[in-house]
């Protein structure tokens, strides 16, 4: 809430919606101009929420917005607004990249949907942006999180929009919602606020979804077979709070084992089932209770597996990073000298069975001692969550996902050559 330097009764308050009153808050308008915002692709307004105002002291006629889309100007007292779209401040749940050449860039982010755009795309004036919405739900914007393409066919596209799937042809704008539901006489099923679902690596075809159970599809989401109990703590309705707990937060299949799947949950549970379902073990590690951000099986090892967790609900932000080689019966912290803040992601080196890297709340680092130390790669990256990375297996660049900073990406051959020499 502001109060206009020059008129006592003039206030403006932010929210969802965005107002402004000039009988001291007896009646309120709607800025309807002020919160919408073009999409290009498809042309559509649609609201955001509002987070920051300054009025300027020596032109109140002078505004700064900042909200969900980032920066508007106004310089008549919110009559129109200039929105200032050069600056990259996108918030990114999760990003993926497919295998065409240049490689395509996917990710979900925070009331603007999920976007996709080439990786070779560089920046400059009068060239047109060619970063496409993959969608735009019924009010424009919206939440966007696990963003896929088919590894079959890169026309198709997975979303999410809260913890609802869909399958989208890019080239007909036709999407189908592939969401599985519980069985008729179950209890409704819970689902964290970015619902994990995977594409297993053994099978374009098959797909694992995360609720507070997991489920299979095996014609990439036309039909679903639960494949668990609950898979949490079942935690009673006092501690879900607004955003659902007691969920899958993360799932990782065996690339060398099909049906070797571990899971993590939101209230610190994290199990394995080596049958693709048929029995599962709960092989919980770290604090009692931390939300798992990431569950990683290794590519190199059958039996090694990399977990990190996050104690935020608790205000706890010390580093939570573990290994284990024995199917997760026992675990070893890989913490070491990274700095005391969430790890919110894992991923082995493609090419280099000792190169580990990781996200943070404030960062990005890697090893080149699978976790024995830690270097840091934030010389020009911002200081920013860092919620999820990928490396692209064919062109070896590392790309993440920061929520705030938008995407960014860096060339790790000189890290995989650099071990290789060691």
């Amino acid at each position: 809430m502001r109060i206009s330097p020059d008129n006592e009764n003039e206030i403006w308050v932010g929210g969802n919606r965005f107002l402004t009153s000039k009988d001291g808050g007896k009646t309120y308008r709607q800025i309807e101009t002020t919160i919408v915002h073009l999409m290009p692709k498809p042309k559509k307004l649609f609201s955001l929420d509002q987070h920051a105002l300054w009025i300027d002291p020596a032109n109140t006629n002078h505004l700064i917005l900042g909200n969900d889309h980032g920066l508007y100007f106004t310089y008549d007292r919110g009559d129109n607004w200039l929105h200032m779209n050069n600056l990259p401040i996108g918030e990114f749940y999760a990003v993926s990249v497919d295998m065409a050449t240049p490689y395509n860039i996917y990710g979900g982010n925070q009331d603007n949907a999920a976007v996709k755009g080439s990786s070779d795309f560089e920046i400059a004036d009068g060239i047109d942006d060619p970063w496409e919405y993959v969608f735009l739900d019924t009010w424009g914007g919206g939440d966007g999180f696990i963003t896929l393409a088919d590894p079959t066919d890169t026309d198709k596209v997975y979303f999410f929009s809260g913890h609802s799937v869909s399958l989208k042809d890019m080239k007909t704008g036709r999407s189908k919602h592939i969401t599985p539901r519980p069985n008729p006489g179950d209890p409704p099923l819970r689902f964290n606020w970015m619902t994990p679902m995977i594409i297993s690596p053994h099978d374009p075809r098959t797909l694992y979804y995360g609720a507070n159970k997991l489920f299979k599809s095996t014609n990439k989401g036309t039909s679903w077979t639960c494949i668990s109990p609950d898979l949490s703590t079942n935690p009673g309705p006092e501690r879900r709070g607004n955003i659902p707990y007691g969920a899958c937060t993360t799932i990782s299949e065996s690339p060398i084992k099909p049906g070797l799947i571990y899971i993590g949950t939101d209230d610190g549970n994290i199990q394995v089932t080596q049958n693709d379902g048929q029995s599962w073990k709960k092989i919980n590690t770290g604090p009692s209770g931390k939300w798992a951000t990431r569950v990683t099986a290794s590519k190199y090892e059958e039996a090694s597996v990399y977990a990190c967790l996050t104690g935020y609900r608790e205000d706890d932000f010390e580093k939570y990073l573990y290994v284990s080689t024995d199917y997760g019966k026992t675990w070893k912290s890989i913490a070491g000298n990274l700095p005391s803040e969430p790890v919110n992601v894992i991923k082995e080196d493609p090419q280099n069975k000792t190169v580990l890297y990781v996200g943070t709340d404030l960062g990005a680092y890697t090893s080149i001692d699978r976790g024995k130390s830690w270097i840091s790669l934030c010389n020009n990256l911002p200081t920013t969550p860092v919620y999820d990375l990928v490396v692209h297996p064919r062109d070896n660049e590392l790309v993440i996902g920061t929520h705030g900073r938008s995407i960014f990406a860096l060339d790790v051959k000189p890290i995989q050559r650099y071990n290789a020499k060691r």
